[in-house]
């Protein structure tokens, strides 16, 4: 399987992160760690009789794939415009990385996914989306801890719904990667299909088009008509091809004298609990030849209804088998 567009920006992350840091903090995590309580898991599994365990322990080692073995699971969220009422997360990864195979599998969420809050006074139950809204809502110091926070909230709901445990965590700064692309002049992107105009944003016409940074957040956020699920699995594959121009855009030696800016963008583009060496074993894994990749996204079965105004209530049995699939998955 080919590398979903959010595993490209994730390896260029890697690279100007670690270029960053400084070396006294390259054994330390670049943000906290999520504090999730374990007691309310999902323990509906495919085989009915539990859930299985999800992944081993990451070790570093100078003897195994890109200096790492075992596995661990990855959430990469990305982050709405904090201008956009109600809408947290547009981008929700599910990332499952064993390199002692090696192998990358990623399931895709819809932001509207119904999921069980525990995390949120007064909410029981709410979308994914909405509940990193309001995650970020009383934050307790500052825009890193509100976005911490939010990305809590939404990893404590996967756990408890649907058995996915978020060892580390990976949230984008969605306003940092517009003005990333302002700083890159701009970037060109695939159009696989036409989308039609939505309000102010669009139309989009197939093939190369050049865009600057609010036209490529339009790309990414614009829906239109039909049915909501197909309608965000059209809006992964938008945000997919928007990550590869980017990627694109850094390999191009005319860019190379911007390094210093978008080096100081990329260390705000993200808020993440990965230490400077995992992300060079990341770095290294995503660029391996051999490495194999498996990218899933929900689909229409796992969805019991959908309501007028689009929340998806999901088969929570369904995709925590899914879940154990992507996990437990050997090629």
């Amino acid at each position: 399987m080919q590398k979903t567009g959010w595993i490209y920006l994730s390896l260029a992350v890697a690279l100007l992160t670690i270029i960053a840091v400084p070396m006294y903090l390259y054994n330390q995590p670049l943000g906290p760690s999520l504090d999730l309580d374990q007691s309310q898991a999902a323990v509906v599994a495919s085989s009915g009789e539990g859930k299985m365990q999800l992944s081993s322990p990451l070790e570093l080692s100078s003897d195994e794939t890109c200096s790492a073995s075992g596995r661990v699971n990855i959430l990469f969220l990305g982050q709405n415009l904090s201008e956009t009422h109600q809408r947290g997360a547009d981008a929700i990864r599910l990332m499952f990385v064993n390199y002692d195979t090696p192998s990358i599998a990623s399931l895709s969420l819809p932001p509207e996914l119904l999921v069980n809050t525990t995390k949120l006074e007064d909410v029981e139950r709410t979308t994914l989306t909405l509940a990193f809204w309001l995650g970020k809502q009383t934050p307790p110091q500052g825009q890193p801890a509100a976005l911490k926070q939010a990305t809590e909230v939404v990893a404590q709901a996967l756990l408890d719904d649907f058995g996915f445990t978020a060892e580390k965590y990976v949230t984008i700064n969605q306003r940092v990667f517009g003005q990333m692309i302002e700083t890159l002049g701009g970037i060109t992107v695939y159009v696989g299909a036409p989308v039609a105009a939505s309000g102010e944003m669009g139309p989009f016409i197939a093939g190369e088009q050049e865009m600057d940074s609010q036209t490529v957040l339009d790309y990414v956020r614009i829906t239109g008509p039909g049915d909501p699920l197909g309608v965000e699995q059209a809006r992964f594959t938008r945000q997919d091809e928007v990550v590869d121009g980017v990627y694109n855009a850094l390999l191009n030696p005319g860019n190379i004298i911007k390094l210093p800016s978008l080096i100081g963008e990329f260390y705000n583009l993200l808020i993440t609990d990965l230490q400077p060496k995992e992300l060079r074993s990341l770095y290294c894994m995503l660029s391996e030849e051999k490495v194999i990749f498996w990218n899933e996204t929900i689909t229409s079965d796992m969805i019991l209804s959908i309501s007028r105004g689009g929340e998806m209530n999901p088969d929570a049995a369904a995709i925590s088998a899914m879940v154990d699939d992507l996990a437990s998955w050997i090629p």
